[in-house]
């Protein structure tokens, strides 16, 4: 849940001091002028294979973690449909 702390808004309210796509410390991103999280482009910059690694571990959890939401919304969604059918189906039995 490390990883996804940050999409979750909590910025300048944020307790880690460690960013959750590259590994790096806040005082590395700031001596390179680069922001903390999603938007960490710090692997690029500094041109590091280890970094690079944690960053597309982090792009590879976040394609997961939005693929289940996609599942998830989908599930709720045929869900309602069906539930809107019975109610349908109800509907046209008490009118019969």
């Amino acid at each position: 849940q490390r990883a996804e702390h940050g999409e979750f808004g909590f910025g300048n309210k944020c307790c880690f001091s460690t960013c959750g796509r590259c590994g790096s410390d806040s005082k590395l991103h700031e001596e390179n002028g680069e922001s903390m999280g999603v938007s960490c482009k710090l692997a690029e910059k500094l041109d590091d294979s280890k970094l690079r690694i944690c960053s597309k571990d982090y792009d590879r959890m976040l394609a997961e973690l939005s693929e289940r939401a996609k599942a998830k919304i989908l599930l709720k969604e045929q869900r309602e449909m069906r539930q809107r059918e019975m109610r349908h189906r109800q509907m046209e039995m008490l009118q019969n």
